[in-house]
């Protein structure tokens, strides 16, 4: 299911508002490996990851039953998004803060 311009414009205003309130890691490996140790209350990944990875990271996700979402914009802009210096194409996120970001990902989750 594509998103729509009013649902892109607010997981980048509530991301922004995560980097600000919240906490989350960037990066494969320690999404992944936090993933596997149940930490994480949720993750975004770009589309365009890779399948390999795309399929590791699905199955953690499945197992952990990790609310996930998959962001339609780039690597470069998800980082941006967080105020990283480098683009990031998985964020794992541990404390939402006050962005209310996991309401749009398990929103997503029940109509995808």
């Amino acid at each position: 299911m594509e998103a729509t311009m009013a649902e892109k414009a607010s997981l980048s205003s509530r991301l922004e508002l995560l980097a600000k309130t919240g906490s989350f890691v960037a990066g494969f490996n320690e999404v992944y490996r936090l993933l596997l140790r149940g930490k994480l209350e949720g993750v975004i990944y770009v589309s365009s990851l890779p399948k390999p990875l795309l399929n590791k990271l699905s199955n953690a996700i499945e197992l952990s039953k990790t609310p996930a979402v998959v962001y339609e914009g780039s690597r470069v802009v998800l980082g941006k998004a967080l105020n990283l210096k480098h683009p990031a194409s998985v964020i794992g996120i541990l404390s939402q803060g006050e962005s209310g970001i996991l309401e749009d990902i398990k929103q997503n989750v029940k109509q995808g």
